[in-house]
C-alpha cells in the first residue's frame, strides 16, 4: 500500500503507535483488514484483534475481500488482559490491529467501555507494550457526532501518528489525513475508492476532482492546491441567479460560509462585481 506507507510517513515504525478515526461505516476496519493481509505476507506476524466482531464476521468480510488465505491471527475479545498474553506468547509479532479502542476493557478498573479512565488504561497498557516489544500498534478509534475522537483528547497526545479516515460512506471515496506525525509531515493525505473488493488505491487524484476538462462550462474554473506535499488539482463550480427573496440566499458546498462571504466581498471591491 503505496499510498498508505505516504500517509504514515514512510511506512510502519517499530514501536510506533498509530490512531486512525473515522466514522461508522467509513471502512476502517476493510483497510486494516487489508493492511493486515498484505503486512502477513512478510516474515512477521499481524495479530488483528476485534472487539466489536465474531471470528465468524472477520473471515466473511476476508472472504468478500478475497483474503482467506491470508496468515493473519484473529483474536475476538474486549478483554485487555487476554489480549496483551496473547501478544506475548506469539513469536516475531510485527503489527497489533486493535479494533477499536472504545470497546476494549481493563477488568481491573470499575468501569463501562468506552469510558475515559477505560479508554486511558487500555491505550497505556498497550502502548508500553509496543514500545517494550518493538511491536508496532494501530489503534482504530471512533469520532463523535462533531467528527472528534471518542472518548478524551489525551489518547491523541499519546500516540505517535493521528490519521482521520473522512469521506461519506454514501460515496464510494475515502480521504486519509494525517493530523499528527511524529515520523512525518501532517496534513498528508491520500484517497481510496471503495469497491465490492475493498479500498483501491487512487494513484492519480487528477481524474477524480476535474471530469469534466476541456469542457468550456460557465461558472467552472480549475484550482490547483498543496495538501502534504501533493499537488491536487480540483475544479470549482458556481451558480448565480436572480433571487426575489429580501436576503437572497449564499450557500457552498465543501467551503465555509465565511470564506464564501470573504470572496463575495473581494469581488466586490476589486472587480466592482455586485452579487444580489
Amino acid at each position: 500500500m503505496n499510498e498508505f506507507n505516504r500517509v504514515l510517513g514512510g511506512g510502519m515504525v517499530k514501536g510506533s503507535a498509530v490512531l486512525i478515526a473515522g466514522g461508522p461505516g467509513i471502512g476502517k476496519s476493510t483497510l486494516l483488514l487489508q493492511f493486515a493481509a498484505l503486512i502477513s505476507q512478510n516474515s512477521r506476524s499481524c495479530l488483528y484483534v476485534s472487539a466489536e466482531e465474531s471470528i465468524e464476521q472477520i473471515q466473511m468480510r476476508a472472504a468478500r475481500l478475497v483474503l482467506l488465505e491470508a496468515n493473519v491471527l484473529l483474536i475476538s475479545t474486549s478483554s485487555l488482559t487476554d489480549i496483551l498474553d496473547i501478544a506475548k506468547k506469539v513469536n516475531d509479532v510485527g503489527v497489533i490491529i486493535i479494533d477499536s479502542t472504545q470497546t476494549l476493557r481493563n477488568y481491573l478498573i470499575d468501569s463501562a467501555p468506552g469510558t475515559v479512565t477505560q479508554v486511558k488504561s487500555c491505550a497505556v497498557e498497550m502502548i508500553a507494550h509496543a514500545k517494550k516489544s518493538g511491536t508496532s500498534l494501530i489503534i482504530i478509534g471512533h469520532v463523535t457526532k462533531d467528527g472528534q475522537i471518542a472518548g478524551t483528547n489525551v489518547l491523541e497526545h499519546m500516540v505517535d501518528t493521528v490519521i482521520y479516515f473522512e469521506g461519506d460512506s454514501t460515496q464510494q471515496f475515502r480521504i486519509i489525513r494525517t493530523i499528527k506525525n511524529r515520523y512525518g509531515l501532517t496534513n498528508e493525505i491520500e484517497i481510496f475508492e471503495m469497491s465490492s473488493l475493498g479500498l483501491n488505491e487512487v494513484k492519480n487524484p487528477f481524474t477524480i476532482f476535474m471530469p469534466a476538462l476541456g469542457l468550456e462550462t460557465s461558472g467552472s474554473c480549475i484550482f490547483a492546491g498543496i495538501e502534504g506535499t501533493r499537488p491536487i488539482m480540483v475544479e470549482i463550480q458556481a451558480l448565480v441567479s436572480q433571487s426575489f427573496l429580501a436576503t437572497p440566499r449564499r450557500s457552498a458546498a465543501g467551503c465555509g460560509v465565511n470564506r464564501l462571504a470573504m470572496m463575495i466581498a473581494i469581488l466586490g471591491a476589486r472587480y466592482g462585481l455586485s452579487i444580489r
